[in-house]
């Protein structure tokens, strides 16, 4: 989920409309596309239990729980979109609010977590993903989908951002393999999906005549106003990743 802004810089543009209404109630690039193809390559079993992290409004919960009849679960700090998550489901999706890096589960309760378009988002990455790994079954999956940037020799500019965002937390390709691998996880599978990422921009422009609506007042406090130039240098792309706890890396 991303969190820029659009008009009301008190709120992230995840609970504004002018996203939600290119993305639907997914707010992130390629909708479920991403998600049935991690499913697919992860084959759980019926019943097993699964926990969506920055689940919002809890539609991947429910598409899981429908779909591939798992025990989904979900979990994200933002009240007012759990409230509505509840409504639309009707108390029937387990949602719950807390942040990932601190998260209301025992150790090795879960056979799969999904992470998509969050990882960016927080405070420390490797303390978020050593979490995921307290709370997953050895052998447990982890599914994560986010930014990642094809030309970090370029990215000062991010990083120079006054502003806490996805662009600002993305890093390269090699660095979240790093972290994957130093949590304690196998990588199983990386794919770039870099043209979901172009395709949502597209959808935005067509829908609202640009995209600078996303930049004023974006990610939070701060002056956002570097961000298209920086971005354009970086040259953001979208990953999916897919790792196993306590696993043997199997790619190259």
């Amino acid at each position: 989920m991303s969190r820029l802004q659009v008009s009301d810089s008190n709120l992230p543009l995840y609970e504004q409309g002018a996203l939600r209404a290119v993305t639907g109630e997914t707010i992130r690039p390629g909708g479920f596309a991403l998600t049935d193809r991690a499913m697919t390559f992860c084959n759980l079993p019926d019943g097993s239990k699964v926990l969506d992290v920055g689940c919002g409004t809890g539609a991947s919960v429910r598409y899981l729980r429908r779909k591939y009849r798992v025990d989904a679960v979900g979990l994200d700090p933002s009240a007012s979109l759990l409230k509505e998550g509840r409504e639309k489901s009707r108390h029937e999706c387990p949602l719950t609010r807390a942040t990932a890096s601190s998260m209301p589960i025992g150790d090795e309760k879960l056979d799969g977590i999904l992470c998509e378009c969050v990882l960016s988002l927080t405070a420390d990455p490797l303390a978020v993903l050593r979490e995921f790994h307290r709370t997953l079954h050895p052998q447990g999956v982890l599914i994560l989908t986010d930014l990642y940037l094809r030309a970090p020799e370029r990215s000062e500019g991010l990083r120079d951002l006054t502003t806490k965002c996805c662009l600002s937390g993305a890093v390269a390709h090699s660095e979240t393999e790093a972290r994957v691998a130093e949590s304690g996880f196998g990588m199983l599978l990386w794919e770039d999906h870099s043209t979901l990422l172009r395709d949502l921009a597209v959808r935005f422009i067509l829908a609202h005549g640009s995209l600078q609506g996303l930049w004023p007042g974006s990610c939070g406090k701060g002056n956002a106003s570097g961000i298209p130039s920086a971005a354009r240098l970086a040259k953001p792309g979208y990953y999916l990743l897919i790792a196993e706890k306590g696993g043997r890396s199997r790619t190259t």
